[in-house]
């Protein structure tokens, strides 16, 4: 009888903690989350367990984003969601988990305009094209990235400034091994041919090596361009190495 009650209780306690949480409002919530450096939201709408909210960076609106938390995990004091964002970017959708100071994501889908990006600020070299891909699982640590698993792809991109140039499809598979996260590059045959890795180490360190080639029917200014990268091999190719570090990169 003792332990029938135990268990009626703990479930009557569950429920009412459930709907405790189900209850709050999305703005009582949004006000304990701590936001990373420029990036405000506004007009919370719904609860925290279902909710929507408004973002936007020091350059402006970003979008809408919308959520519905995992119950259970947030009883026992981890942060778990699927997250759904949708604006002038693009849009993206997945699950995040913090388990501070580690955030992981997983299964996220994505849509970007890969020009809206590169017009926040305005960059030297405005870029068109789409970004799609899924990462499978991505994991952040307070030392940077730990894994990164999964394809994304670089679809009709060009230059649009100082002139129009295409440039073709990209492609980068992420796997994470000993540590170490790779990015192998391939690509399209036409105009641009592109093939490398990317390694990234200790969370933020990284080295690129790429070889960038134009095909037989590449104009003069595809070339042009590619001289400016780098001093061209007989066949026109292009060899790229660069090193450096994500947080100062992300910092700028």
């Amino acid at each position: 009888m003792r332990k029938a009650l135990i268990g009626y209780a703990s479930v009557f306690l569950l429920a009412f903690l459930l709907f405790l949480v189900a209850g709050l409002p999305a703005s009582v919530v949004l006000e304990r989350v701590a936001l990373p450096e420029g990036l405000e939201v506004s007009n919370p709408r719904g609860s925290a367990w279902s909710g929507q909210a408004t973002l936007a960076d020091r350059h402006g609106p970003l979008g809408n984003i919308d959520w519905r938390l995992d119950i259970l995990p947030l009883l026992l004091g981890r942060l778990g969601a699927d997250l759904h964002f949708d604006g002038p970017l693009g849009e993206a959708r997945g699950h995040v988990r913090v388990d501070s100071p580690a955030i992981t994501i997983r299964n996220l889908d994505l849509s970007l305009d890969i020009l809206a990006i590169t017009s926040r600020p305005p960059a030297l070299f405005p870029t068109r094209g789409s970004l799609v891909g899924r990462i499978g699982e991505a994991r952040v640590d307070a030392d940077g990235i730990a894994r990164l698993e999964g394809q994304l792809s670089l679809q009709q991109t060009g230059l649009t400034f100082p002139m129009e140039l295409a440039l073709g499809d990209f492609m980068v598979d992420f796997a994470t091994a000993n540590n170490t996260i790779t990015g192998t590059i391939s690509s399209s045959e036409k105009p641009l041919s592109a093939r490398g890795q990317v390694r990234i180490t200790q969370g933020s360190r990284y080295q690129l090596n790429l070889t960038l080639r134009p095909d037989s029917e590449a104009g003069p200014a595809l070339k042009d361009a590619l001289a400016l990268v780098g001093r061209p091999a007989a066949d026109g190719s292009v060899s790229l190495t660069q090193r450096g570090d994500l947080r100062r990169w992300l910092g700028n």
